[in-house]
């Protein structure tokens, strides 16, 4: 009986809280029936994970830069004449060429980097300068990437050093930098010689070096020929002022 009643009054008891009657401070829910809103609509984290997987297939592809070919012109070796043979230098040439000073590529990803910002701030600071005796030279070991290869000699024609050689004759391919910038101007006399005279001396005693060299007397020469390489020296003359200015 007493098991009975209190069942009873549970019941009653229930009814009247959740029914719409009942205060609002006492209305209860019957915890099956609860909903909640949810923070993200289904499937848009996965839309969001795929979005991000794309950026990251897509980044590298990106960061690609046009390829370029850089040209060179070689001579043909070994020198088949006395013309090509100026241009072949043996190795034991080239080491005793120079004092040279010494980079080396090996491979290794910082090493690399921080030797070719040497490399290049030394290459720049003897081409801008009157040291005939330095050079640089950049070992390329067997490990070392293509691509610094390719960096030094598009640097090289960039910065306009026009005297270099690339030595694949030995097992370390090495490249020689070791042009000094011309300060005269280049005189030729239709042969394939040359005299480069310096621009700081007076332009009558250089010329009589070359009329001396070649054994050339202006009494020998026609006026006319006289007044058109009078003409010739004053033009350049005048470029080579404005160029070394």
């Amino acid at each position: 009986m007493t098991a009975f009643i209190k069942t009873s009054l549970g019941i009653l008891a229930y009814s009247y809280l959740t029914s719409p009657h009942a205060p609002s401070s006492l209305m209860l829910y019957i915890p099956r029936r609860h909903r909640r809103k949810l923070l993200l609509p289904p499937g848009l984290l996965a839309l969001a994970f795929l979005l991000l997987l794309g950026c990251g297939v897509i980044a590298p592809i990106v960061k690609e830069r046009t390829k370029a070919i850089l040209q060179m012109t070689t001579p043909v070796l070994p020198p088949a004449d006395e013309y090509e043979r100026k241009y072949w230098v043996s190795t034991q040439e080239l080491v005793n060429m120079r004092r040279w000073i010494n980079f080396e590529i090996t491979g290794n990803s910082l090493l690399d980097w921080f030797n070719w910002q040497q490399a290049q701030h030394n290459i720049l600071n003897l081409h801008n300068s009157s040291d005939s005796i330095s050079g640089t030279r950049i070992y390329f070991r067997q490990s070392a990437k293509y691509e610094y290869m390719i960096r030094a000699l598009s640097y090289l024609n960039e910065i306009g050093v026009r005297k270099y050689v690339l030595d694949m004759r030995t097992p370390v391919t090495t490249l020689y930098a070791l042009e000094v910038p011309q300060r005269g101007v280049l005189f030729t006399c239709g042969t394939d010689t040359g005299e480069v005279f310096d621009l700081t001396t007076h332009f009558k005693e250089a010329f009589d070096k070359l009329m001396l060299k070649y054994n050339l007397q202006l009494a020998d020469l026609s006026s006319w020929f006289i007044a058109g390489l009078a003409l010739v020296i004053m033009s350049i003359r005048k470029l080579a002022a404005s160029a070394f200015s």
